[in-house]
């Protein structure tokens, strides 16, 4: 669960391992490695305990999953006339 544009927005996932808490002191910016991968949803990584972890930039995901369904919606509607 995040705020998206001040809405509580949530994901359904098929499962979760871990639940975190990362201080932001523990994020850096995105390094090399994985922006050669579509990096546009990639807020940065953060290590803990040397375990380095990708931090998804959900409000990113989160906008781009509602603009993709308004698209779908509008085309259903559209195909209905």
């Amino acid at each position: 669960m995040c705020d998206v544009d001040g809405k509580v927005t949530g994901m359904i996932v098929d499962g979760v391992e871990e639940v975190l808490r990362i201080p932001g002191s523990t994020i850096e910016s995105t390094p090399r490695v994985v922006t050669t991968v579509n990096s546009d949803y990639v807020k940065g990584v953060a290590r803990l305990e040397k375990r380095p972890l990708i931090l998804l930039d959900f409000s990113k995901i989160a906008a781009e999953a509602q603009s993709v369904a308004s698209e779908e919606a509008i085309r259903s509607v559209e195909e209905a006339f």
